[in-house]
């Protein structure tokens, strides 16, 4: 009895990581409400269904690029916390990646803005990590994934 019980234990314990769900966040409320509770947060940006700048200049195709991040910090500002009409949630993220449109390696910077009315802004710059130089900057507009595939380039998820 104690063996099975035993097995039982390691299997489950094994195994149950393999079966958590991740859960769509698909309004700006539940975003900041599983980010004020400490939950882990990731998001995944599809490129091509967002509206694309290239040096705040837009152009008609975005590239088919999939993107995706794991949240572990965020800042909150409210309404007019700093001069701001709409509350948002922004967070970046850094990474030295090899140059997708040149030689060697950039720091590929990110950084988001989700804000209340459920529109993102997400900003991409590749850096020079020696001098970090902008060698490349541009700026994807994108809805928050609300269940609409079509529309939405943002989808954000919390794990179980």
């Amino acid at each position: 009895m104690k063996r099975l019980l035993l097995i039982s234990l390691v299997f489950f314990t094994c195994v149950a990581p393999a079966f958590a769900q991740n859960s769509p966040l698909l309004t700006f409320e539940e975003l900041l409400e599983t980010f004020k509770r400490g939950y882990d947060v990731k998001g995944t940006f599809y490129y091509a269904k967002c509206e694309f700048y290239v040096d705040e200049k837009k152009v008609e195709n975005a590239p088919d690029i999939v993107g995706g991040m794991n949240i572990d910090f965020f800042e909150y500002f409210g309404r007019n916390a700093a001069k701001n009409s709409k509350a948002f949630i922004t967070f970046s993220e850094s990474k030295m990646i090899e140059n997708p449109v040149g030689s060697g390696y950039v720091y590929n910077y990110v950084k988001v803005r989700v804000y209340e009315d459920g529109t993102v802004s997400i900003n991409v710059r590749l850096l020079d990590p020696r001098t970090l130089e902008n060698k490349k900057q541009e700026r994807f507009e994108t809805k928050l994934y609300d269940g609409n595939l079509k529309t939405a380039g943002a989808y954000f998820f919390v794990s179980h």
